[in-house]
């Protein structure tokens, strides 16, 4: 269950909280319903530094305004998930 201060606040920050930021009568409901993937992944920061992590957090469908949206395509060739952790290779980068 959402926590009402991450609805609540970024609806505030954007001058909105008067149409968005709660579940309620007379409220736009736009809601984004998130999918956790378990696995090894690579995610990065705004400024480009790096973190490995277990799980990804991907979009599984998004209402806006009463309209259902599938993430039916994402920003890579292979959807919305994060870069994988790539196994490392035996004899690369030693010395010997």
């Amino acid at each position: 269950m959402a926590c009402a201060y991450a609805l609540s606040a970024p609806a505030k920050a954007i001058g909105a909280a008067q149409r968005l930021g709660s579940l309620a009568v007379d409220r736009q409901a736009d809601i984004s319903v998130l999918d956790i993937h378990d696995g090894d992944w690579v995610v990065y920061d705004v400024l480009g530094a790096s973190l490995q992590v277990n799980q990804a957090v991907v979009p599984f469908l998004t209402v806006k305004r009463g309209q259902v949206f599938m993430p039916d395509w994402g920003p890579r060739p292979w959807g919305w998930e994060p870069d994988r952790v790539l196994p490392a290779v035996a004899g690369v980068g030693g010395c010997c």
